[in-house]
């Protein structure tokens, strides 16, 4: 997401210049620009360059105060759907604040982000951060869910149901189940069934959901993986069309789509190739021979086999794709325009009830990875529970809820002779190539570091690879040496 940063003061632009350099790629103005600076000069009054650029960039941050910022978007804001982010800070950095689309728009999380950069605090006022409950319109955001656009309407009803801890039934047919942000039980008003309840939440692929009297948020996983075999240049419009159909016989919401499987003879396939395109998901050929022997087929065509080598496209190529044994719907035959085509789909393996959640969560389960800070008399300043308490911060803002990190301080570490030291673990698993590293010298690492060692994380690039030698005491686990 593109990020201006707006300057009115000098002390600001100087402001506006660290952050630039710190959030690449940030595009930054101001009204009193440094000579040589990166930031382009603001002509004219801010109020008339805000509004020309408003809808350029995903989020705003504007150095100054709230109540400027109120008076510039009286004319310009819209609605939660469409509005970018816009987050105010005061000119020496100390409050950084969401002014508008604090969920959906990532205001809430750039501010953060922005803190820990400049030392300062956000300031969180929405309701469900400020009570460390759920956003429900931002539940499946990070795992490229989609919400449902005939629940717009009910978004605040079910947001309020959440916050003023009123009973809100959870239905849960598809998707992984860890989407929960909080290490605690979920709140008992939470619940598995209907009854009494006054809000519901859905996170399902199937458009058949019951009938419920109450308001209700419906969120779209991504788990769907459609096999689709078509005539040789069959019309995008006309794929589409099969894809309708098809989701409507089988109640499916095309917003679960994850990807398209066909055979590599349509690997240049122009309107597979664009439908794919049109709704944002990978297109995935396969070869005849991974086909030919895929289970669970249900509708071999002696035909097909005669033409291309294999009894089956559109079931083969998603059963493959896909991983599955089971087909969630078999081929459907569409035509129009004179063009053939068919649609099968597999649905990702369910998850366990929702209601599971329920349970009370142990202190290690729901993290992916354990930080340990050495806490020690002898090597800590004194201000060991404040550091702990910054990365805590920054892992919140820089890792997504399925790679979550507990920071723990020890007692003492035995490292005293090497400064403040620190040691990651991984939970789930000992092939992570920073599983078992001991970290050294803390005291004299940049704290911007670790934003650097925390992305790196999810796609287990080596932290060896980014610090300097003296900051690493011990790079493999014991049982990595094995």
């Amino acid at each position: 997401m593109s990020l201006a940063i707006h300057a009115i003061t000098r002390n600001g632009t100087q402001l506006a210049e660290q952050l630039m350099a710190a959030l690449p790629p940030a595009h930054g103005f101001a009204m009193y620009p440094q000579e040589g600076g990166a930031a382009s000069t603001i002509t004219g009054s801010f109020k008339a360059h805000f509004g020309a650029i408003f809808n350029d960039f995903g989020a705003h941050l504007c150095i100054c105060s709230v109540g400027i910022m109120t008076r510039v978007l009286a004319d310009l804001a819209t609605n939660k759907r469409d509005d970018p982010a816009v987050i105010c800070m005061d000119e020496q950095g100390q409050f950084v604040v969401p002014v508008l689309s604090g969920h959906r728009g990532g205001a809430n999380a750039w501010a953060m982000r922005i803190a820990e950069v400049v030392g300062g605090q956000a300031v969180i006022t929405t309701a469900s951060d400020a009570s460390a409950t759920l956003a429900v319109d931002l539940l499946g955001a990070a795992y490229g869910w989609q919400l449902d656009p005939c629940c717009e309407d009910d978004i605040t009803a079910v947001s309020a149901a959440v916050v003023n801890n009123q009973p809100v039934y959870f239905e849960q047919t598809s998707g992984h189940r860890q989407w929960w942000p909080h290490q605690k039980p979920w709140p008992t008003h939470w619940l598995s069934s209907a009854d009494g309840a006054t809000a519901r939440v859905v996170i399902s692929h199937s458009t058949d959901t019951p009938a419920f009297a109450g308001p209700t948020v419906i969120w779209r996983p991504s788990v769907l993986d459609l096999g689709i075999g078509c005539d040789r240049n069959t019309p995008q419009h006309v794929i589409a069309a099969a894809v309708t159909a098809f989701c409507q016989q089988h109640q499916l919401s095309p917003l679960s789509i994850r990807r398209i499987n066909s055979i590599d003879l349509k690997a240049d396939e122009v309107g597979l190739i664009g439908y794919a395109k049109q709704i944002g998901v990978p297109f995935r050929c396969y070869h005849k021979q991974q086909l030919a022997n895929v289970a669970g087929i249900e509708n071999p065509s002696a035909t097909v086999e005669r033409c291309i080598g294999v009894s089956s496209v559109a079931e083969a190529a998603c059963l493959f794709g896909s991983g599955c044994s089971t087909l969630l719907a078999p081929k459907f035959k569409f035509k129009a325009h004179g063009f053939n085509v068919t649609v099968a789909a597999c649905v990702e393996q369910a998850v366990k009830p929702a209601a599971s959640m329920l349970q009370q969560a142990k202190p290690m389960k729901g993290y992916r990875y354990h930080l340990i800070l050495c806490g020690g008399r002898h090597c800590d300043d004194g201000n060991g529970k404040s550091f702990a308490s910054k990365l805590r911060r920054l892992a919140a803002v820089e890792l997504a809820p399925e790679q979550r990190l507990k920071i723990t301080r020890s007692y003492c570490v035995g490292g005293c002779r090497t400064g403040l030291r620190a040691v990651l673990y991984r939970h789930d698993q000992q092939t992570d190539p920073n599983h078992g590293v001991w970290l050294q010298h803390l005291e004299d690492m940049p704290f911007g570091q670790w934003r650097a060692l925390f992305q790196a994380l999810p796609s287990k690039q080596r932290w060896t690879e980014l610090l300097e030698p003296q900051f690493i005491a011990q790079t493999a686990c014991l049982s990595e040496a094995r």
